[in-house]
């Protein structure tokens, strides 16, 4: 009998390590999957960036950020209003940020990104991410966020990355959100 009550501890124990193994596990499978990206993107390698990045859902996050930022700045701008072009070009402004968008969201630019903390001319990656710093956190149970903030510019706002989560351990990039400053013209 005294036996059996040693064994029921020890299967009680087994069983609560194997749940806080598996919990832990996938609370920090997210901080796992960006720390991958982190390593992927400052090391170059294309096939890592490639399997843990959704690209057609970040190009469609990124081209409906643009559309309204720059819907916005166009409504804005006192010299477009009554001007006869501006209507035309709100039409081509779909179909030029489509094209900007599908031809700029590539491993290359995404590594940029994750090591430079911004959206660089030079989209190859310098392979160190001294000049940045990382924040990370849950956004919901199956949304996580990581901003990458440039040093040399601490009063612009961080780039984020916004991963969903695909499985129970797996974690997809599928957001890259973009301050306005950072689309903004390097003087």
């Amino acid at each position: 009998m005294f036996n059996g009550g040693r064994m029921r501890k020890r299967r009680v124990w087994a069983v609560g390590v194997a749940f806080l193994s598996v919990f832990g596990a996938y609370a920090g499978s997210p901080y796992w999957a960006a720390r991958q990206l982190r390593v992927a993107a400052a090391s170059g390698d294309i096939d890592a960036i490639e399997q843990l990045v959704d690209f057609p859902a970040v190009r469609e996050s990124l081209k409906s950020q643009l559309t309204v930022m720059l819907t916005n700045k166009m409504n804005e701008d006192p010299n477009l209003k009554g001007n006869p072009f501006a209507g035309f070009g709100m039409m081509l402004m779909p179909t030029m940020i489509n094209n900007m968008v599908d031809g700029f969201v590539t491993p290359d630019a995404i590594s940029a990104m994750a090591t430079q903390g911004k959206v660089a001319k030079n989209i190859k990656s310098e392979g160190s991410d001294s000049k940045v710093t990382y924040k990370y956190g849950y956004r919901g149970i199956n949304r996580f966020g990581v901003a990458i903030k440039n040093r040399e510019k601490p009063d612009e706002r961080a780039l984020t990355f916004v991963f969903d989560r695909r499985g129970l351990f797996s974690w997809r990039l599928v957001r890259i959100q973009m301050p306005p400053e950072l689309l903004k013209p390097a003087a």
